[in-house]
């Protein structure tokens, strides 16, 4: 018997069990299937495979689009400039925030235009110079749900761009110039065909795994072939030089298993989401007349329909969000990310300016998934009454 037939003997553990960067069979393996994911990534926003980059979360992604874009850009721009919202999530405003202290960039921060989060375009336009190399906006509001016109965002920033250098029509193909759009689609990636963005010439888009009941530790990043970004770190040359460091390609797999089941129902899930918002927005109105408990949505027209956003008077979003985890409800106060702070959102800071605050109002966000049923708002609808009922003679 052939000795070398009988069984794998695996010496190379130094690498770790399956490294994508090996040469040998399990290597092979875990490449052949990294690069399956990566298909399968692409294919769902219909871009190239070439254009997807894997990292180790939406936050990862973030940063790689804006200081990578910064880096390239600073070998011929000294003061790069950065046009961002006050709304962003925390990884886009934090990330623009270290490099605006270290004086590496300079930032414009549009603010919304109303109470509902829209953006302006005329207000992102009108912040462009000569030195801005990248807008980053988000497409859905990961907090309040509302969903921003990139489309025509999109349109006008590349009429710009062919006015500017003097372009006939951009050639999405080959062409990239500043500033470059970055579209947070974290949120939005669930719910909205991402395709028709690649079609018409969005330079950089992130998203991530666990915003589709994918497994955290895994996001990726669309780079169209032209965009010049740059590593923001040192190590060796995966994901085509620009993140350094070993792809878990049983993350990515399950990522992409999931952006076949996301994709499949997307349409049945919308349809859901509307039924359980229309449901859950009637009950808790009647709450309010029965029990005089005023409150403001701020999830409403132009929005995603999973997710709600309340704001109620006398409490923190922090203290509600306890009160109803004591009745085995659970939702947060805000963002995940920004939860550990204990503040109040900033999201509903600037969208309300000084209407609420005066009064002390806190916030709570739910949100809903495919397997939410009826019976979880009548749970949620019945919690929030008993505190109600339990505080209304303490608190007003």
């Amino acid at each position: 018997m052939n000795l070398f037939k009988r069984q794998i003997t695996y010496l190379d553990s130094a690498s770790g069990f399956g490294n994508s960067s090996s040469v040998h069979k399990m290597g092979k393996r875990a490449s052949k299937i990294l690069e399956q994911a990566r298909s399968g990534i692409a294919g769902s926003i219909g871009a190239h495979n070439d254009e997807i980059i894997f990292t180790g979360s939406g936050s990862e992604s973030i940063g790689l689009a804006i200081i990578g874009a910064v880096y390239s850009a600073k070998k011929n721009i000294l003061l790069p400039h950065i046009i961002t919202s006050t709304i962003e999530h925390s990884a886009v405003l934090n990330t623009c925030k270290i490099l605006e202290d270290r004086g590496h960039i300079e930032v414009t921060y549009i603010k919304p235009h109303d109470n509902t989060g829209i953006l302006k375009t005329e207000d992102i336009l009108n912040a462009i110079n000569e030195n801005t190399v990248i807008i980053s906006i988000h497409m859905v509001n990961n907090e309040i749900g509302i969903i921003q016109d990139i489309n025509k965002l999109l349109k006008e920033l590349n009429h710009f761009k062919e006015n500017k250098y003097n372009i006939k029509r951009m050639h999405f193909s080959s062409d990239s110039y500043y500033p470059y759009l970055h579209i947070d689609a974290c949120q939005a990636y669930p719910h909205i065909d991402l395709s028709n963005q690649i079609k018409s010439g969005i330079d950089i888009m992130t998203f991530n795994s666990n915003k589709i009941n994918g497994p955290a530790g895994i996001g990726a990043l669309y780079k169209r072939r032209s965009v010049e970004l740059s590593p923001i770190y040192g190590g060796g040359g995966q994901e085509f030089g620009l993140r350094p460091g070993t792809v878990s390609h049983i993350l990515a797999n399950s990522f992409y298993l999931a952006s076949k089941i996301m994709l499949k129902n997307r349409e049945n899930n919308e349809k859901h989401y509307v039924q359980l918002k229309n449901y859950f927005i009637l009950g808790l109105e009647k709450l309010q007349k029965e029990n005089d408990f005023p409150f403001v949505i701020n999830s409403l027209d132009g929005c995603i329909p999973s997710i709600i956003s309340i704001s109620f008077p006398y409490f923190t979003g922090q203290q509600f969000a306890i009160e109803l985890d004591a009745r085995n409800v659970m939702v947060s106060s805000k963002s995940a990310c920004n939860n550990a702070d204990g503040a109040e959102s900033y999201v509903i800071k600037e969208i309300h300016k000084s209407d609420l605050l005066d009064k002390d109002w806190g916030t709570i966000r739910i949100s809903f998934s495919p397997k939410t049923i009826k019976k979880d708002i009548d749970k949620l609808l019945f919690a929030i009454k008993d505190i109600i009922q339990i505080y209304k003679n303490v608190l007003y």
